[in-house]
């Protein structure tokens, strides 16, 4: 709706007057009277009502251009009547001083009733003024808010790489996901979301080669870490004993303390058994071996033998090596017996060589005084001669005899050594296994160079058992 006034309606409202500054809008009063400048004003008055009717009420579309160009315009016209009142009354006062009041009564009437149609429009335009205002206020926020996002966003991206460093797996883990939850778009990061997607995905690659190599000196870590636990869990219990003794007065300290001493002592002397259980199981697995050792004889196998069987393991000093103890004893008793049954024959056989050695040289005396007394004289010196080659082939026999059954001892005794070996060795492995926990570690020894000497050992153990198989 156009709110412009006519220039002819203005004529029809305000006279036109030598001191109008624009046509169709002076307010003048052409009579030196003041009836004829109230009549004037009077004539302003009766064009209110079409002012009223054209413009009151009317609501512009101050949002668009058009709209906001009508308002203005409509309150331009509006004004420009307003604005001739106060100039025309002054001039009339002027004028005429006896209408003072008069005047002034009707021009605040007169502008009363003009702004009862101006001040909506000039609200409306107001309201949108201060509306784009504040759009642009709030314009400039988001654009502040967006730019802090962006740079607290980047930051904290960059800051992460910082953050990494020297921190666990499991924590680098957490920074790549703080990285990762950003959700980088147009519409949260604006023109820098590119900037902000290349710096998340370069963050992202340093981040996991970080936690790479934190996993994989995690890793490394591992094994060292398993060998302290028991040591740390230790320290942790002792630590938090000793703190929780702090609290006590000083008879709980002491009893506290008399009471750690004696289960110190109890670990020790448990200690103590089992390194002296362990010893002795070693040294009857080891009886047989050294009975063997160089030319047994029967008193000494006898030895060795009664040796064994008079150790008499005790199952409330040896525990849980009980089994293998008495296992060791068996074992060690079964090798000396076969041993000694070994070394008799083996007596037994050289004895028959020898005997035969001899009987075998008193043949051939025998045979040489026979022939001396039949030959002829004058073969006496070729017949001696055969009977000296003959008794020197019977002495060589009987060497070599000898030298036969001394060979068939020592190859018995070589095989009965490595049968003896190899029976040792199965004990001490069944004994070393029996002695193992789930892990297959030998947690039962305190762990120091004797255990390790001892897991040496076995391993070449098991090797020539392997080898054996």
């Amino acid at each position: 709706m156009s709110a412009v006034l006519s220039n002819s309606t203005i004529t029809d409202v305000l006279p036109r007057g030598e001191a109008a500054n624009e046509p169709g809008t002076a307010l003048a009063l052409n009579t030196p009277s003041i009836g004829g400048a109230i009549g004037a004003l009077s004539k302003v008055n009766a064009g209110i009502a079409a002012l009223h009717e054209k413009y009151l009420g009317v609501v512009y579309d101050v949002s668009t251009g058009k709209g906001l160009d009508e308002a203005k315009a409509a309150r331009v016209e509006i004004r420009a009547i307003r604005y001739q009142i106060e100039p025309t009354v002054k001039a009339t006062k002027a004028a005429w001083k006896v209408a003072t009041a008069q005047l002034d009564v009707e021009a605040a009437r007169i502008v009363s009733e003009l702004m009862k149609v101006e001040k909506p429009i000039h609200e409306q335009i107001t309201a949108e003024e201060e509306k784009k205002a504040a759009e642009k206020v709030i314009r400039d926020a988001l654009a502040a808010e967006a730019k802090l996002r962006t740079d607290t966003a980047l930051e904290a991206m960059r800051g992460a790489l910082v953050q990494a460093v020297g921190k666990t797996a499991a924590e680098i883990v957490l920074l790549m996901e703080g990285v990762a939850a950003v959700v980088v778009n147009i519409e949260a990061f604006g023109a820098d979301a590119g900037e902000c997607k290349q710096v998340q995905l370069q963050t992202m690659d340093a981040l996991t080669a970080m936690h790479a190599a934190a996993v994989l000196a995690e890793a490394n870590a591992l094994e060292l870490a398993t060998m302290r636990a028991a040591q740390a869990e230790n320290d942790r219990i002792a630590n938090e004993a000793r703190e929780a003794a702090e609290l006590l007065v000083a008879e709980a300290t002491e009893k506290q303390r008399i009471a750690n001493e004696e289960a110190a002592a109890t670990v020790l002397r448990t200690q103590k058994q089992m390194a002296d259980a362990m010893e002795a199981i070693t040294r009857i697995q080891g009886v047989p071996a050294l009975a063997a050792r160089g030319v047994p004889t029967i008193d000494s196998v006898r030895a060795a033998l009664a040796d064994v069987s008079v150790w008499e393991p005790v199952e409330a000093a040896y525990g849980f090596l009980f089994a293998p103890a008495t296992l060791a004893k068996s074992t060690a008793i079964a090798q000396l017996q076969a041993l000694e049954q070994k070394v008799r024959e083996e007596e037994l056989a050289a004895a028959a060589l020898v005997a035969k050695a001899k009987q075998d040289a008193d043949d051939a005396k025998a045979a040489k005084a026979l022939a001396d007394a039949e030959i002829a004289t004058e073969r006496k010196k070729q017949d001696d001669e055969a009977a000296a080659e003959r008794v020197a082939q019977a002495a060589r026999d009987a060497a070599a005899a000898r030298d036969k059954a001394a060979a068939a001892v020592a190859l018995k005794k070589a095989q009965g050594v490595a049968v003896q070996l190899l029976t040792a060795l199965q004990g001490i492995n069944v004994a070393l296994e029996a002695l193992t926990d789930a892990e297959s570690e030998l947690s039962c020894i305190p762990e120091g160079p004797e255990r390790h000497a001892l897991e040496d050992a076995w391993f070449v153990g098991r090797a020539a058992l392997l080898a054996a198989e």
